[in-house]
């Protein structure tokens, strides 16, 4: 079952798992996946953010001169710690739910959707909202978790789930533990 916002707030505010939100983002196991995404996107894209979070990646995306726009997350205390994170940028974080956000009010040329579509009923139907022609890069486990609903194996159960309202550009594979074998799957896609 999906899980609400007060158990995010709670998350956010213990620091997650392993204090991972806590961390500088150069020190989060998921950095490896954030600086793939700095490389493969160019200055001049407008960049949306769905669930920022604590602002870790767009840290790294307005330190690397990307066009950062905006990120939403429905939870207060992520984005009370992301504006905390980048205070030169606390306007570009707002308190939104997906289920509720009208896409079409941002103009932008990329989405990024990191570690967010496993932990949502109705990730289908969010990727049908967008903008056909928008490049779309978003990630995905390969192991369980209290809040995850779904998991990803390998990148062909990827395609089969999100295939028929995205063109896969590339797929990367990133180790984050050795010893339980846990992956993370990052997508560089274009909404169909």
């Amino acid at each position: 079952m999906e899980k609400n916002k007060e158990f995010y707030n709670e998350v956010y505010l213990k620091g997650g798992s392993k204090q991972e939100y806590a961390k500088e983002p150069e020190q989060s196991i998921y950095f490896p996946v954030w600086d793939k995404i700095r490389t493969i996107i160019a200055k001049k894209e407008r960049i949306f953010e769905i669930g920022c979070g604590v602002g870790q990646l767009a840290n790294i995306l307005l330190k690397n001169n990307k066009n950062y726009l905006q990120g939403i997350d429905f939870s207060k205390v992520a984005i009370e710690k992301a504006t905390e994170l980048n205070s030169s940028y606390r306007s570009e974080f707002d308190v939104g739910d997906i289920y509720y956000f009208d896409f079409s009010s941002v103009f932008y040329d990329t989405i990024i959707c990191c570690e967010v579509l496993e932990h949502i009923e109705k990730d289908v139907e969010i990727i049908s909202k967008l903008s056909p022609n928008i490049r779309f890069i978003f990630s995905v486990p390969n192991y369980n978790s209290e809040s995850h609903l779904r998991k990803f194996d390998n990148k062909e159960q990827i395609e089969e789930r999100y295939g028929k309202l995205l063109k896969f550009i590339n797929v990367y594979e990133f180790s984050i533990s050795k010893k339980n074998n846990n992956k993370i799957f990052l997508v560089d896609s274009l909404v169909v």
